[in-house]
């Protein structure tokens, strides 16, 4: 079934289209985020986010604008934070490994 629905020319047209749209999407993120942090300015960051991924998905019918921009807006809170963390803190910061502390009991005793 799957290679029915996988094989099908408009499945392949969609897939086709969605990736020429998004193939340099990354380098995109790569560039406008981490490369020019010194100048990203946070607040209006989501808009140009948004407007680009809005250009990229004019052309691909399936997919609502509108859920593509929730998506984003949904985890634009966590995206923010790390973009402030790298820009107060440096690059440096994205190695740092936050200790997970896990409590296990031996014979009954923490």
């Amino acid at each position: 079934m799957k290679l029915f629905i996988t094989g099908h020319p408009d499945i392949k047209d969609f897939v086709k289209n969605f990736t020429a749209s998004f193939n340099n999407f990354a380098a995109f993120l790569k560039q406008e985020q981490l490369t020019n942090i010194e100048s990203v300015y946070i607040s209006k960051e989501e808009t140009l986010l948004s407007d680009d991924v809005f250009k990229r998905i004019k052309t691909i019918l399936l997919i609502d604008k509108y859920e593509a921009y929730q998506i984003l807006n949904d985890e634009w809170t966590k995206i923010s934070v790390d973009l402030e963390i790298v820009k107060t803190e440096g690059f440096k910061s994205t190695k740092k490994v936050d200790p997970d502390m896990v409590l296990k009991k031996k014979k009954g005793k923490d």
